[in-house]
Parts: structure tokens; C-alpha cells; sequence
């Protein structure tokens, strides 16, 4: 009943969020795109969705104990920044359309910008508007299991379920390893663990992002009360494959295929975990080029 409860809840707030962010449908938006600009228009939505899936992977540097196992349910905010809520649009047609390029919003921008038709009878060339929003959210299950030597492996999956028509059926997995350095440190004062991460997300067969994940984590808990505060370093990279059909010009269809790839983006995570019995309440913020805030709730034997 409980684990009922939980698989709704995570579908309920993944469709909220997942609506939120494509709208109609996201397949229409970018049918009016060709070229780079439909990779520009993205390149944001890739940068946010990456990082909020790299977000979470811990709320400790400790390792659980070997065949002892948890689970959390998180809730990640990626912060927007201004300068990605637009981008310059070049012509994707020159013998139909009016100039160079023009300013357009990208997917989280507002208005979208217009070329002026050259030829008689062609309406001009109307680039979608963006959402409008700055704030990305993002929910994700996750269990973690401890195994002998100093290892722990961490697991995400949500099955292939159709959201709805418009948005289409959306998946993704992910796959993390851990190890306890400070182990090997004869009285380390501090719990130090590395971390790398593997981790995927499809979204019907538009998008297929593959995301990757490695850290490295520092926590100390305190003695007076049960409170971990832990933080970390690391460095992402996330790589998405688009395909899509362009309907621009006069009664033209082509399919539109590109990749994008946000390499090596670091961030400094911060954060505290609250520990009452098997019950754990972490919340933690990133600093990178994406900002991120997370908060937790779950369950540790």
C-alpha cells in the first residue's frame, strides 16, 4: 500500500513537472526549427534536465553497511540563468525569409521572434515562444545498497509510461558506485567517499540524453544531535540526441537530427542530513552554471 502511494505520488509530480516544461507538445516546438536552431533552443533544456538528474546522489560520504539498504524520494529546482533564456536564430531559409538572424527565446525564454516573408503568399516565419520559466523541477526516486569492502552501489529506474498524448512516453535509469576512501585512513576524522555515476533519459524517440556523474564527498555528523552536514565536488557531462521533423518553407518536411553535449560542468554541493530513527530528511544546494536545491525524504537500515 505504502510503495502504492509512493509510485503515484512520483507519477503525479513527474507528469506536473513534465507538463510544465513541454507544453503542448515538445515535438511541435521544435518542428519549427531547422538547423542549429533547434540545438540552440534546446541546449538550455539540456543543461537544466542534466543537471537536476546529477543531482542527489548523496547525503552522506559514509557508505551504508555491507547488505544494509535505503531509499529516497528527492525533489530537485534547477535555477535558469538570464542569459540562457534567449538566443540569436539565423535564417533557415534566405530566398523565403527577411535577414540574418533574430533574437527568439529558447525553451525557457518568453517570446519567440519572427523573418518577414520576400515572397507573396508566404506568411512570415513565427518561432515558438519559450515556457517562460526559470525554475526546472525534477523528481526521482533512488534506492542504495551496501556492499562489502567499502562499496556502495546506488540505483534510479522509472519504467517506460506515457505521461500523456502530448508530452508521450517518458523513461529513464541510472547507476552509481561508491567508495569509502577514508577507510584506508587510519583515525580520519571525516567520513571521504569518490562517486562515479552513469545515468539515461528518453523522452518517446526525441530525446535521448546520456548523462555522467564523478565526485568526490567529505561529511562529518555531530555528536550532540543527529546531524550529518556533508558536501562535495564534482564534474558532469551530459550528451543528448534530438531527431525531429522540420516543417518550415513551402511544403517542406525534412528530418532534423543533432546532437548537444555540456561537457565537464563543475559544482560544489552543501548540505545536511537529519537522521530520526530509520527516517532521513536531507536538503542540499549546488553551485555551478545551473544552480540546484534539492530536498529529500526517506529511509535507511
Amino acid at each position: 500500500m505504502k510503495k502504492g502511494l509512493v509510485i503515484t505520488a512520483f507519477m503525479i509530480i513527474v507528469f506536473i513537472s513534465s507538463s510544465v516544461l513541454f507544453g503542448n507538445t515538445l515535438e511541435e516546438r521544435l518542428s519549427k526549427f531547422a538547423g542549429d536552431n533547434g540545438k540552440n533552443y534546446m541546449k538550455p533544456f539540456i543543461t537544466a534536465f542534466g543537471t537536476n538528474l546529477n543531482t542527489g546522489w548523496f547525503q552522506t560520504a559514509k557508505v551504508t553497511k555491507p547488505f544494509r539498504f535505503g531509499f529516497t524520494l528527492s525533489t530537485a529546482l534547477a535555477f535558469v540563468p538570464e542569459e540562457d533564456m534567449k538566443f540569436m536564430a539565423s535564417n533557415p531559409d534566405t530566398n523565403l525569409y527577411i535577414g540574418n538572424e533574430v533574437e527568439s527565446a529558447t525553451i525557457f525564454g518568453n517570446d519567440g521572434g519572427y523573418f518577414d516573408s520576400k515572397v507573396t503568399g508566404i506568411d512570415a516565419l513565427m518561432l515558438p515562444k519559450g515556457i517562460d520559466l526559470n525554475i526546472v523541477p525534477f523528481v526521482f526516486p533512488q534506492v542504495f545498497v551496501g556492499l562489502p569492502g567499502g562499496f556502495e552501489i546506488i540505483g534510479r529506474y522509472f519504467p517506460p509510461v506515457e505521461l500523456s498524448k502530448d508530452i508521450g512516453e517518458i523513461s529513464f535509469w541510472g547507476l552509481g558506485l561508491k567508495y569509502q576512501v577514508s577507510k584506508l585512513i587510519p583515525l580520519c576524522p571525516v567520513a571521504i567517499s569518490l562517486q562515479g555515476v552513469y545515468q539515461q533519459f528518453k523522452l518517446e524517440d526525441i530525446i535521448t540524453a546520456n548523462c555522467t556523474f564523478f565526485n568526490a564527498q567529505l561529511s562529518k555528523g555531530l555528536v550532540v544531535v543527529p546531524i550529518t552536514l556533508y558536501g562535495g565536488i564534482g564534474i558532469e557531462n551530459t550528451t543528448v540526441t534530438a531527431k525531429y521533423e522540420y516543417t518550415g518553407g513551402i511544403n517542406n518536411t525534412n528530418e532534423v537530427k543533432f546532437d548537444i553535449t555540456v561537457e565537464n560542468e563543475f559544482r560544489v554541493i552543501l548540505g545536511m542530513r537529519y537522521k530520526l530513527l530509520i527516517l532521513d530528511i536531507c536538503a542540499d544546494y549546488s553551485f555551478g552554471k545551473y544552480s540546484v536545491a534539492r530536498l529529500g525524504l526517506g529511509f535507511s537500515l
